[in-house]
């Protein structure tokens, strides 16, 4: 089964100063998949190598994507069909464009694993081909204020902090935890995200009593 690759991992795969380099290596280097690079991804993961890191970086990543295995999977005109269903359905969670087209693309090829450290938008989409997309890497946290910022970053209309460690409900920072609950309004229904940092899953459990994986 092949895997799709992401630009958070490429990213941190190029970085050797990234937090998550060591863990992305080890997992690249074990890979013994066929990869498949979709071509929307090649100019995010080249503009953030260059502004960030330099244009010589740049070069030498293309230089090492040239030579190696990797497929470079190509956008067609169904895909930008699918895109733009899967922009318009998740309108109110902004989901980007470059992560609807690997989700658009993982569909046609019938893929279901992807490579990435940013699970937001890929685990918020129910693909067609597949009941949840699978991450082999998971985000790990161990204090709430970095859990906490980071959600915050990622979702703006969160509010009302409370860190739960082993059972119970804590306000101070800098505590590994267990799970974390976020609070808001959704029109007039109150929601409830629940995160598990533990078994790397989330959960968001709603009025009626639902769930669904989340990252």
């Amino acid at each position: 089964m092949s895997v799709v690759l992401d630009t958070s991992f490429l990213y941190a795969l190029a970085d050797v100063s990234d937090r998550n380099h060591t863990r992305v290596l080890d997992v690249a280097s074990s890979l013994i998949e066929p990869l498949i690079l979709p071509m929307p991804v090649l100019p995010e993961v080249c503009y953030l190598l260059t502004s960030r890191l330099g244009h010589f970086v740049m070069r030498r990543f293309l230089d090492e994507l040239v030579v190696s295995d990797t497929l470079l999977e190509p956008i067609d005109r169904a895909d930008l069909r699918r895109v733009n269903e899967l922009l318009e359905q998740y309108a109110d969670s902004r989901l980007d464009f470059v992560d609807a087209a690997i989700i658009a693309i993982a569909e046609r090829r019938d893929v279901t694993r992807v490579l990435t450290l940013d699970h937001r938008d890929f685990s918020m989409v129910r693909p067609r081909h597949c009941a949840h997309l699978d991450f082999p890497l998971r985000c790990q946290f161990t204090h709430c204020e970095e859990a906490a910022l980071l959600l915050e970053l990622a979702q703006e209309d969160w509010f009302g902090v409370q860190y739960v460690v082993d059972g119970t409900s804590k306000t101070g920072a800098a505590q590994p935890l267990s799970s974390l609950v976020l609070y808001r309004h959704a029109g007039a229904v109150p929601r409830e995200l629940a995160l598990s940092f533990v078994s790397g899953w989330a959960i968001e459990y709603d009025s009626g009593g639902g769930h669904k994986r989340l990252v």
